[in-house]
């Protein structure tokens, strides 16, 4: 985040702050509740994409678009349960599916006067998931609209990825190196990749939290975290499967190539991937 973008936060922030203060301005019986209260629910997300489309507002709307989508793998979504004023339940969460599918065109083979207008479909899919969550407690200190907040967290992460790949020219006796468009590889003898599952790993990590929030307008907020934390992660053998034509069975045939996983534990600070966080309390 530039300087530009900054400045015209930190400005809008001004004037939304004014404008609150000039509406509720009158006996402190008539003013909104500012912070959150025993019993509300807060839901919170990364400010920086809005804060972004509003500074290229200024510079023409470049880069600019509407979405709803999360492009950055770190985002989360933050929820809490306020127990008392000054402590709340949290959680935090991301969902990723995705489904990639590429197909090529490649010439029929064994056409008995080749044409290569017939084709066939050489296709893979992909398929990944991705599961983050985090639960903890947080306390707050402050009674203005600078609050200072600090706890701990448990968190969980799982993440697969799997791609399956189908061809339109099959191996056969005949055939035994048929046109592909992809997976081919050589291991002494013709062989295609047909199954690839990689990126399988599992993590959890306890973390200890620390941060401010800052109130521009009756229960909204707007702040930032840093964490100090140790985390734990496995990654899981990876393993791809090929085919080929067994020139003994006289039969197609697999043979799987695996390679190890293995682990890693970290101890460091950072923060939960947004370096902005927009809360909303109700």
């Amino acid at each position: 985040m530039n300087k530009q973008l900054l400045i015209i936060v930190f400005a809008h922030l001004l004037i939304i702050n004014s404008a609150y203060a000039q509406v509720s301005g009158g006996a402190d019986e008539n003013q909104p509740v500012v912070l959150p209260e025993a019993g509300n629910i807060g839901l919170g997300f990364d400010a920086v994409p809005f804060l972004e489309y509003l500074g290229n507002i200024f510079n023409g709307s470049t880069n600019n678009s509407v979405s709803a989508d999360f492009p950055r793998a770190s985002q989360q979504v933050l929820g809490k349960y306020f127990l008392t004023n000054d402590m709340a339940l949290r959680t935090r969460l991301r969902l990723g599916q995705s489904r990639v599918t590429s197909r090529n065109r490649v010439m029929l083979d064994n056409q008995q006067i080749p044409d290569p207008d017939v084709e066939v479909t050489d296709e893979w899919v992909n398929s990944f998931s991705n599961v983050q969550v985090g639960s903890g407690l947080e306390f707050r200190r402050g009674e203005g609209k600078v609050v200072g907040v600090f706890g701990g967290e448990a968190s969980f992460m799982y993440q697969n990825s799997t791609t399956e790949y189908d061809y339109g020219n099959p191996i056969t006796e005949s055939n035994q190196s048929p046109s592909s468009t992809f997976g081919m590889v050589n291991n002494g003898r013709f062989e295609r990749i047909v199954e690839r599952k990689t990126n399988k790993q599992l993590g959890a990590g306890l973390d200890g939290f620390i941060g401010v929030e800052y109130f521009f307008a009756p229960k909204i907020s707007i702040g930032a975290e840093f964490m100090l934390g140790f985390s734990f992660n496995k990654v899981y053998r990876q393993q791809s499967t090929f085919e080929y034509w067994d020139t003994v069975s006289g039969t197609v045939q697999t043979r799987k190539s695996i390679s190890e996983g293995g682990n890693s534990m970290t101890l460091s600070t950072g923060n939960y991937g947004g370096s902005i966080n927009l809360m909303f309390h109700f």
